[in-house]
């Protein structure tokens, strides 16, 4: 199965159940990605990250549970902003762009993710994953999710390929296994780069958002 990346989530929000992929396009440009020798050579440097998320990662989750509200609307006109803790989360840093994704424009509306920064880790954490996203830059590391589990899902790179319409993504994950595709429509890849490590490309059409 693809990784619970950006690309995806926001995908499944749009795509109409009579929507027909370009099998066609998807599989011409598949053909013509492949992994990034530069992200497997800067492997060091994400091991480096995962070392410090993993070795503070109730730090965070206790740090970013503190801050996470939800609004709820309820049938009988009540609402509510409620604390909830979640399984994951995910930290993407900001290189310029929007700092925020929202439902509507109300005071009251929900992020679809909660935070787009890693500006929102603990302060003694963050500096030193700063470091490491500069390092990289914004062509090998976009962001990250992190599981309770402590399973770490890298966005190394995302691309758009405005003239096909297609979105092509570089993901290292940390931990888990990807499943093995057996479906030839389902345009991705995986390979093991080191112990626990597994680099995974994928095609999908872009949704837009």
């Amino acid at each position: 199965m693809k990784p619970f990346t950006l690309t995806l989530f926001f995908g499944l929000l749009f795509i109409s159940c009579d929507h027909e992929r370009d099998v066609k396009t998807l599989r011409k440009v598949f053909g013509q990605t492949h992994y990034d020798t530069a992200i497997i050579q800067s492997l060091p440097l994400y091991d480096s990250l995962k070392n410090i998320i993993v070795t503070n990662i109730d730090t965070i989750f206790k740090y970013r549970n503190s801050r996470h509200f939800v609004f709820h609307s309820y049938s009988n006109g009540d609402t509510a902003t409620i604390q909830e803790d979640e399984n994951f989360f995910s930290f993407y840093y900001n290189y310029g762009g929007a700092t925020a994704l929202s439902y509507g424009t109300g005071p009251n509306d929900q992020k679809l993710i909660d935070e787009v920064s890693v500006e929102n880790m603990p302060e003694f954490i963050y500096p030193s994953v700063e470091r490491i996203f500069k390092k990289l830059g914004k062509n090998k590391i976009r962001g990250f999710t992190l599981q309770k589990d402590s399973t770490i899902e890298i966005a190394a790179k995302n691309l758009h390929k405005e003239k096909e319409n297609v979105d092509v993504g570089h993901t290292l994950t940390w931990k888990r296994i990807s499943a093995v595709n057996n479906d030839p429509d389902n345009f991705y890849r995986d390979t093991i780069i080191a112990p626990n490590w597994t680099y995974q490309i994928w095609v999908d059409e872009h949704y837009g958002w």
